[in-house]
């Protein structure tokens, strides 16, 4: 049955397809301190180090393109799962890039990246060729990523608090760890959370419900064939950009449709592919095996190591659910009813459940997939508007 679905799935995607036929983008290949230079931006390059050890790197862009007071507000851009910083940058085209919307519009704009993308292959001392290295779940990018990252930002500009915008798992982290270190939600104005992730319950998607609905049988999987990354380091990635940009076109754009940019809808870019594809990072598999626990369950809690590992860690068979009623901060949310991973009906549990949620924003002038919301052709139209909206009703300090 799975595998009929799989193929009408794919001929759907092929059809829709061909007669759209995908361009090389003038910016594939270039690092994104190349890209941010082009298009006339001021950028600088910060190192982390998080409590375990994991070296990170983020990028700022301190001000506009035509403005450069300083002493900015800050604010901090967080990818998703398969993203890193480079999302925020690349929809120039488009005029999508929310870096650059910002940082013309009176913010320090800083760009983080989590361990496992390529900004975050260094460690102080494991080797990231090696299976220690891959050890951690999307909790510890919560509990030891984010924190790092939000102290530096806060200690080098001086600032008390900041400015946060979660996309997908970006959220997610927030969540974690505004819940599970509540002194942090004290260094948070305002979280902007794009298409978060989190709650699960209402994951749909033709192909990886029916996986990833079965935890166990992912972890199973990912043992039997000793995977502790998902994807190549992205030296080995970027040998398959200039092919989908021609034969490997209608590959490129299913696997993308996999992952969720849904391919077949008005707002995604043909485009953009190969720009997408070569800024693919690697992530753990304990990542996709978390987000498997979290979606067959319908809890969004720690990772489930079994239960003799849970009693020595949490002290129960199970981990608690993270307590994310007691987030105060005041967030807003941002989403679509067409988005297979992170639906509407979540988004709007997630609000009711916390203590503060201040704005919600279904985005309705277009079909947006997961990806839309920052690689849309025209995501500028439906969002950009809406978090300025709300952004400048706490940008009072």
């Amino acid at each position: 049955m799975n595998i009929a679905v799989f193929m009408i799935f794919i001929s759907l995607t092929v059809e829709s397809l061909e007669e759209d036929p995908m361009r090389l983008h003038p910016d594939v290949h270039l690092s994104i301190v190349e890209l941010i230079t082009k298009y006339g931006y001021a950028v600088e390059v910060h190192e982390v180090v998080t409590e375990d050890g994991y070296i990170l790197t983020l990028f700022r862009i301190p001000h506009g393109k035509n403005d450069l007071v300083v002493n900015r507000k800050p604010l901090l851009l967080m990818h998703g799962l398969f993203g890193q910083a480079e999302n925020f940058v690349i929809n120039k085209m488009n005029n999508g890039s929310l870096a650059y919307f910002l940082a013309d519009n009176g913010f320090d704009v800083w760009m983080g990246n989590n361990r496992g993308t390529q900004h975050g292959l260094r460690h102080k001392l494991l080797d990231y060729r090696k299976k220690p290295f891959w050890n951690f779940s999307i909790h510890e990018l919560g509990i030891f990523d984010l924190s790092a990252i939000i102290d530096y930002i806060l200690k080098k500009t001086n600032k008390k608090r900041l400015f946060y915008a979660g996309h997908s798992q970006g959220g997610a982290i927030y969540f974690i760890l505004a819940s599970m270190k509540p002194q942090y939600q004290e260094k948070i104005t305002l979280a902007l959370m794009l298409a978060t992730g989190g709650f699960e319950k209402h994951f749909k998607h033709p192909l990886l419900s029916p996986m990833l609905h079965d935890h166990k049988s992912v972890q199973k999987l990912i043992n039997n064939l000793n995977l502790f990354s998902i994807l190549p380091p992205y030296v080995q990635a970027r040998d398959l950009v200039d092919s989908c940009a021609t034969v490997l076109r209608n590959i490129c754009y299913i696997i993308l449709s996999i992952l969720g940019m849904q391919m077949e809808m008005e707002e995604s870019d043909p485009a953009m592919v190969p720009l997408i594809l070569e800024f693919y990072p690697s992530v753990s598999s304990q990542q996709i095996v978390h987000f498997a626990q979290i979606i067959s369950t319908g809890h969004f809690r720690p990772f489930d190591y079994g239960e003799q590992k849970n009693m020595d860690l949490y002290g129960k068979s199970l981990p608690d659910d993270y307590p994310i009623e007691n987030i105060k901060v005041p967030t807003a949310f941002f989403f679509s009813d067409t988005d297979r991973f992170a639906s509407a009906k979540d988004n709007e549990e997630m609000c009711e459940v916390i203590q503060n949620c201040v704005f919600k924003h279904k985005l309705k002038k277009h079909q947006w997939s997961h990806f839309d919301i920052i690689f849309g052709k025209h995501i500028a139209d439906d969002l950009f508007g809406p978090f300025m909206e709300i952004a400048r009703k706490y940008d009072v300090e």
